[in-house]
């Protein structure tokens, strides 16, 4: 039997896009207007006054787009933190021995001085391995995993300090312990290495992440083009 690829993120969102536009399509193929007597098109489309017989389909595709899409893409992502929470961290390490960022140590540093708040909760707990190499000598199998993660792009690798030799961590249950810990993974879209509790979940869920960014995308985009036709026309 030929395994099953996992559709990409190009797969999902070409899915995803046509059910918007099909959607639409039948939405406004209802919509007629007495005044310009022009049919709503995806491609191109603009109401021809203030009194266009269009404006209330395009106003309805908001409201469709804002509650019943919207309300269901929450709910997706709810679904998702859901399955997250249910899985117990089996204390591998991973995670606070080989940390990974796509900027160095001083480029971090002066994000925080400038106000970043992931760069100033990063190096609240996480401090830099010497070189890239030094990561890879401790851990080989995890850097190249990482690198590879990341279509090879540079990343720079860090180590908390508090992580105990049992794996457990130091600084536990105190205000130490920063929220990016705790939100780790936060979704299935950032690297989980084969050691970590929540490799099955990543697996599992990247597909329902990948779906419901593409319809935040594709909302984004309508709602934008929606909104801007009805204020063109006013």
């Amino acid at each position: 039997m030929t395994p099953t690829t996992a559709p990409t993120y190009t797969d999902i969102f070409k899915t995803v896009q046509a059910d918007f536009r099909q959607t639409l399509a039948a939405r406004w193929a209802l919509s007629h207007c007495n005044h310009c007597r022009t049919p709503l098109s995806l491609e191109t489309f603009a109401l021809c006054g203030p009194d266009c017989g269009h404006r209330q389909t395009l106003e309805d595709s908001l409201t469709w787009l804002d509650q019943d899409q919207g309300r269901m893409l929450v709910a997706d992502l709810a679904q998702i933190e859901t399955a997250r929470n249910r899985i117990d961290c089996h204390q591998c390490g991973a995670c606070c021995r080989l940390a990974s960022a796509p900027d160095d140590y001083d480029t971090l540093q002066v994000k925080a001085a400038a106000g970043d708040s992931f760069a100033q909760e990063f190096l609240s707990v996480f401090l830099p391995y010497a070189s890239t190499e030094d990561a890879r000598a401790r851990f080989p199998t995890l850097v190249n995993q990482q690198t590879q993660y990341a279509n090879n792009q540079p990343l720079h690798f860090y180590h908390c300090p508090y992580v105990t030799e049992d794996n457990r961590c130091g600084v536990y249950g105190t205000a130490r312990r920063p929220k990016l810990c705790e939100a780790y993974p936060e979704t299935p879209l950032v690297f989980v290495g084969n050691p970590c509790a929540w490799k099955p979940w990543q697996a599992e869920q990247t597909p329902a992440m990948h779906k419901a960014f593409a319809k935040g995308q594709l909302l984004t985009h309508w709602h934008a083009r929606i909104t801007q036709a009805l204020a063109v026309s006013c």
